[in-house]
């Protein structure tokens, strides 16, 4: 809610841009993991 209002954006736009760092960085970090136990339940 700071960040919004110092910089005049809305809240969305800030919880958007840190679920998007956090899907990033789950990707990186176990995403080959998730990708192999896909493969083997296909």
């Amino acid at each position: 809610m700071r960040l919004s209002r110092y910089f005049g954006n809305s809240a969305r736009f800030w919880m958007n841009l840190q679920t998007r760092y956090d899907l990033a960085t789950a990707e990186r970090d176990i995403g080959q993991k998730i990708d192999a136990e896909a493969n083997q339940a296909a």
